[in-house]
Order: structure tokens, then C-alpha cells, then sequence
């Protein structure tokens, strides 16, 4: 009897960690690599019946998260769907130029290129130093150089290409905009004896904003970690962020804190983390098995990262796979895996003055659209819109319905703001 207890526990512990580990960004169910196929979450199509649709889909979903009282509500914003581009709209609209993006063959090659994609990895580089120590970033920066700058930060295991349709709808509108490279990720620098934390890749993107304009105010915009990585520079910079928008944030650098969960599971948990996914060789064949391309693109497609598979194509997967095969990615993801969650959101709102703007996808079962309800009792301005049928990744699912909320709000903020500072002006000349 005591023997199937643990074995239970076990498998709930199992069961948790595939769940949460999503939380890092768009790796969502390590787990599965490691076993058959089972009744898993499917893609919703979106279509113009959203709220019917959004509510049968939403029916399989987590209600709760562990260890904090998030239920979801059955409150919908309204939005009318709009469909993604077709393929070769995408090929002239979504890339701000083919040769700017799939140009430099020099670059790490991938096991999982079938050679119809390429796409550009390396950019710009921003020289940082950190604790005596220098590491190359990369950055790839876009617009008018006068421009309001916005800056892009994205979740595990992606990188700045992953927003390849905010890049071209943002230039329009005037922006000069930005996106980094975290340390560890993309085509930044991947150093094994780096202790890697959400407070780090903060410090980064402060001191990038800084060193690229530290005379103008920054939008800044992030998705899952990426979105508490943004809430943490608006906190260290009150001065220097206007506003901020989410895509789908997560809670923390990993995927569950201890403190929040069931006393009995919190030593499984801990073994399955530091033993099991942060261990170097352990956690180095997780890794191996999970990065394949037959993987990825399944758990894109079937566990909630993108609701809408639409937009999974050859061109995200030449994205987010070649760093993959970089020296010193399967150290990094042992780190990210052995590593502590760090700062919660909402003790970053906490600190801020800035208006926030939160975009999520109602689809995703791993950060829940609750979790944004909640995030918006512990902020002074707060927004949140809700993305029917949407999964983790909003922004590059459904960038149509995204933008279609973002831009009038980015819009009318810069333009409050600088009517603030003529007015501001006027009263000194006074």
C-alpha cells in the first residue's frame, strides 16, 4: 500500500514538472519526449464564433495552477478574430526583407535544417560587461533612428526572431525598435559557469537600454519569461520605461516555486529538479531527446503553445531550433532547469508607476489567463485583453488580433506623454 503511494506521488510529481516547466517560455512538456503519445491538449482553429469556440477548447484546460489561487474566469473580452496571413503574405509582409533574414550561412548549422529555410541568426552585437567578464549579445534593431524606442525580450528558448511580425507592424509606425538576445540564448553568448536568474537578464537589458539610449523614455514588451524580465527593467528604470506590455507572462524563472506547493511533493520535486533536469549528464540527455525537430514542432502544435498551428511552420522552426545545436546550450538549459524561479510578478508591479498592458491568450493551459487577473491587483495601471483560442505565444499566433490592441494603445501613450512634456516645458518657459 505505502509502495503505490510513492509510486502515485511520483507520477504526480512527473505530471507536475512537465506541466509547469512550460512556464520557461515555449518549451512546454519535457516529459513527453520520453514517452507515447497520449490524449493530449489539440489546436483550436480560430474562427469569427470565438466565444463558442473558445469555450468547448477551454473545457480540456487546467482551471488552477498549483500553489496559488488562480481560477479562470468565463469573462471574454470581445475581439473580432482576424485570420492569420496566408504563406505568401507572410513571405512579403511578416519579414521586413528576405535577404535580411536569411542571409548568413556562416552561422551554426542545425541538424534540423531541411534546407528550405534559412534564417538570418546574427545581428548586432552588444559588447556587455558583466562581473569583470565580457559577453557578446546579440541585438537586432529596426526603424527611425528619432523614433520612440521599444524594446522586444523573449521567452525560453526563443530569440529575437521570434517576433518577426512585431518587427515590420512596429517600423511602420515609427518606432525604432529593438530586440535582445538573453545571455544564454539565441545567438548570444551561452557560457557554462554562469549563474543564470531572471535579476541577470534584467541587469542585461538595463544596461543595453542605457548604453543604446538612455536620453528617451523605452516602450518595452515581453513574452513569458521575457514579459517578467520586462516587469523587472520597468522596476529598476521608473524613469526610463513609459509603459510595458505582457504576452502571455510567466510567474518565474521556473515553472513552480516550493513554497507554493503540497509539503509531500516538495522533495520529489526537488530531486526531479536538481538531479534529474539540472544535473549536466542527466539533464543533458533530457535535453538532447527533447530539442528534436519532430518534438518541437508536436509540442508547438498539440500542448497549448500555440492554439492555432497556423503560424508553425519551417520558418519558426529554423528559428528556434539551430541555437539548439550552439556550444553550450545544453549547459545553459541544465542551469535554467537546476535554477531557482526568482522574482515574482507581482512583486515588480508592486514597485511600478508605468501603465501595463497584458495580452493572453485564453488557450494557454500553462500560464492561465487568471494569472493575469490576478497580476492586475498589484498594479497602479493595468490592462489586461483577453486573445480567444490564442495559446502561450499571442504574438506570433494570431500578431493581426495583437496588434490590432497594442498599437492604439502604444499610440495614444507616446502621445500623451509628449503632449506632457510640452506642456511641461511651456510651464518653465512661464
Amino acid at each position: 500500500m505505502m509502495r503505490d503511494k510513492r509510486v502515485q506521488l511520483l507520477f504526480y510529481a512527473v505530471l507536475f514538472c512537465e506541466k509547469n516547466i512550460f512556464v520557461l517560455g515555449f518549451q512546454p512538456g519535457l516529459v513527453s519526449c520520453l514517452r507515447p503519445n497520449e490524449n493530449r491538449l489539440q489546436p483550436t482553429a480560430l474562427s469569427s464564433s470565438s466565444s463558442s469556440s473558445s469555450s468547448s477548447s477551454n473545457a480540456n484546460l487546467p482551471k488552477t495552477t498549483w500553489g496559488r489561487n488562480y481560477t479562470q474566469s468565463h469573462r471574454h473580452y470581445r475581439v473580432d478574430v482576424v485570420h492569420p496571413q496566408s504563406a505568401k503574405e507572410q513571405d512579403e509582409d511578416v519579414v521586413p526583407s528576405q535577404s535580411s533574414t536569411t542571409t548568413n550561412t556562416s552561422s551554426s548549422s542545425s541538424s534540423s535544417n531541411t534546407g528550405a529555410t534559412t534564417v538570418r541568426r546574427y545581428y548586432e552585437t552588444f559588447h556587455w560587461e558583466q562581473n569583470d567578464r565580457d559577453y557578446n549579445i546579440n541585438y537586432r534593431v529596426e526603424g527611425p533612428v528619432e523614433g520612440p524606442p521599444i524594446l522586444l525580450v523573449h521567452g525560453f528558448g526563443a530569440n529575437v526572431n521570434h517576433f518577426r511580425f512585431q518587427f515590420p507592424a512596429l517600423v511602420k509606425e515609427g518606432y525604432r525598435v529593438y530586440a535582445v538576445d538573453l545571455l544564454g540564448f539565441g545567438a548570444s553568448d551561452k557560457p557554462k559557469d554562469v549563474n543564470y536568474s531572471i535579476e541577470l537578464f534584467v541587469e542585461l537589458l538595463k544596461d543595453f537600454v542605457i548604453s543604446m539610449d538612455g536620453t528617451q523614455k523605452w516602450l518595452v514588451a515581453g513574452n513569458s519569461i521575457g514579459g517578467l524580465c520586462s516587469l523587472g527593467l520597468a522596476s529598476v528604470l521608473p524613469d526610463k520605461i513609459r509603459g510595458v506590455v505582457l504576452f502571455n507572462t510567466s510567474g518565474g524563472m521556473s515553472g513552480f516555486r516550493y513554497e507554493e506547493i503540497p509539503l509531500l511533493l516538495r522533495p520529489i520535486l526537488w530531486l526531479v529538479q536538481k538531479y534529474v533536469l539540472g544535473h549536466p549528464e542527466r539533464g543533458g540527455k533530457f535535453f538532447e531527446k527533447f530539442k528534436t525537430r519532430q518534438n518541437v514542432e508536436r509540442i508547438l502544435m498539440t500542448q497549448g503553445v500555440y492554439g492555432n498551428a497556423t503560424n508553425v511552420n519551417d520558418e519558426l522552426l529554423e528559428i528556434l531550433l539551430p541555437p539548439s545545436d550552439d556550444e553550450g546550450a545544453r549547459d545553459v538549459f541544465c542551469k535554467v532547469m537546476g535554477g531557482d524561479p526568482g522574482p515574482t510578478p507581482e512583486s515588480y508591479l508592486a514597485k511600478m508607476d508605468c501603465p501595463v498592458l497584458a495580452l493572453w491568450g485564453e488557450a494557454d493551459p500553462w500560464t492561465v489567463v487568471a494569472m493575469g487577473e490576478a497580476f492586475g491587483k498589484h498594479a497602479k495601471k493595468y490592462r489586461l485583453e483577453r486573445i480567444p483560442g490564442a495559446g502561450h505565444c499571442p504574438h506570433d499566433e494570431c500578431p493581426e488580433m495583437v496588434h490590432e490592441i497594442m498599437l492604439p494603445w502604444l499610440r495614444d501613450l507616446v502621445s500623451q506623454e509628449q503632449q506632457e512634456e510640452v506642456d511641461d516645458k511651456k510651464e518653465v518657459m512661464r
